[in-house]
């Protein structure tokens, strides 16, 4: 899997989204991704995705969309070293839709990552 996510360039290993992303991305691996690397603010999930370039967040943007109907967008942000960073933003009208979809694969424990109180 190491060779799919991460890319050598000048001896260190950069990550890229892999050229299968859409064949790979499953309910199971969505949840999986929102647990680790999602949180819930004012309605909506954002994913950080902060180590991906614009392109590819674009790219994830239109495999949710293609995949499961699951509508976002990008939100631009600059981080604790001044860098911009990109991450995606699902819309509230998708919300209900993510939900269902992962619901079944989450931990009770991170459930506040979609807006739900245990």
């Amino acid at each position: 899997m190491h060779h799919l996510w991460y890319k050598e360039i000048d001896g260190k290993y950069i990550k890229i989204l892999p050229e299968e992303i859409e064949e790979m991305l499953t309910p199971v691996g969505l949840a999986h991704w929102i647990m680790g690397d999602g949180y819930y603010n004012r309605g909506i999930v954002k994913i950080c995705t902060d180590n991906f370039t614009q392109e590819e967040v674009l790219k994830l943007i239109k495999v949710l969309d293609n995949k499961f109907e699951i509508k976002s967008s990008i939100n631009r942000r600059k981080n604790a070293n001044g860098n911009i960073v990109w991450r995606i933003r699902v819309r509230k009208l998708s919300m209900e839709k993510l939900i269902k979809l992962v619901i079944p694969y989450f931990i009770p424990e991170m459930l506040y990552k979609l807006g739900i109180k245990k």
